[in-house]
């Protein structure tokens, strides 16, 4: 069996894109589009507000503005719970609009992410705050990668060993973007550890086992699973069972309980 798509130290040619990219208006100052989210989010537009804080954040890092980085941050979370809250489920699963990206190949990751990450952890019995904070946490794992550059973002190619260097970066630069946040949410261990495995073969940290918070093992599982069964330039994505028999050939990656809750939740 090959190795998966999402390998840590084998990369695929790009799995850079996935996650948090420019929002389509990203453009103006990081205090406009906050001011812009909140008039948004004052009138009920919360999709609205979510765009505009993601641009928030991508202007803020461009100023250098740590503060209204940390700001537009702490209300895209907010909002994000918001819309959480307020979807209609009527007995299906949420339809989320995606709002990280125009690019058709990332469309929605962050929000597939915290979905099936809050679905594994309910299976295991997490709930309340605790519930709260993967949620947030799974939809925030890439804000890192508002730092790794356009051309290797969307590099249609295999990534050089310097590309994937850089983009190995964005755990730490999300926990950096993170500093001094007054989150009411741990959400530090979800960016940092995200691309952790059980067995040691992870990034940044190469973190082993139990050293791994069970939050990051969880958003890593998603993670691996949208990347794998989502289109990309360099290849199709996976259909749901091949992608459960891909993880499974490579459930070392995470804790057997983790695993078996994702599996549970492909109805495994």
């Amino acid at each position: 069996m090959a190795e998966p798509a999402y390998r840590a130290q084998e990369q695929p040619p790009n799995s850079a894109g996935a996650g948090l990219t420019p929002a389509p208006h990203a453009s103006g100052s990081a205090a406009h589009h906050v001011q812009e989210g909140r008039r948004y989010d004052a009138t009920g537009l919360t999709e609205e507000a979510i765009r505009s804080y993601q641009a928030a954040i991508l202007a803020a890092d461009r100023e250098g503005n740590r503060v209204r980085i940390n700001e537009a941050l702490r209300c895209l979370a907010l909002a994000y719970h918001r819309r959480r809250a307020s979807t209609l489920w009527d007995g299906q699963k949420a339809v989320f609009t995606p709002v990280e990206s125009a690019d058709l190949s990332t469309y929605g990751h962050c929000a597939r992410v915290s979905s099936y990450s809050s679905d594994i952890a309910e299976l295991l019995g997490v709930n309340g705050d605790e519930l709260l904070t993967i949620r947030v946490g799974a939809y925030l794992h890439d804000v890192g990668k508002v730092r790794v550059p356009h051309e290797i973002l969307d590099k249609p190619g295999r990534l050089s060993a310097a590309e994937m260097a850089i983009v190995q970066q964005h755990p730490e630069w999300g926990v950096e973007m993170l500093n001094g946040i007054g989150c009411p949410w741990d959400i530090v261990p979800m960016i940092r550890w995200h691309h952790e495995k059980h067995d040691g073969s992870g990034y940044p940290d190469g973190l082993r086992g139990d050293a791994i918070p069970i939050a990051a093992q969880i958003v890593c599982i998603a993670d691996v699973y949208d990347a794998i069964t989502s289109n990309r330039s360099y290849r199709a994505a996976m259909t749901p069972l091949e992608a459960q028999r891909e993880l499974h050939d490579f459930r070392h990656w995470w804790r057997t309980d983790v695993f078996d809750a994702f599996m549970a939740t492909q109805g495994h």
